[in-house]
């Protein structure tokens, strides 16, 4: 059987630690992988930014004909 116990101060502080620097990690890396994927996705664009094939992601006009 599974038996529980209170921690001590000592364990709760290596507890906050761990998750702290995880939880700071995952913040940190969060905008870098954020930027790194918009520029990737700002050169997979189509020319045109009304091609149906390729959906801009700032085009007003989705799914519309090209007007050239």
């Amino acid at each position: 059987m599974l038996k529980l116990t209170p921690l001590s101060l000592t364990p709760w502080l290596i507890v906050l630690k761990i998750s702290f620097s995880i939880i700071l990690l995952g913040k940190t890396l969060t905008p870098i992988a954020r930027n790194y994927l918009e520029a990737e996705r700002e050169q997979d664009v189509s020319p045109c930014p009304h091609s149906p094939v390729s959906q801009h992601p700032k085009c007003p006009i989705p799914k519309a004909p090209c007007p050239t």
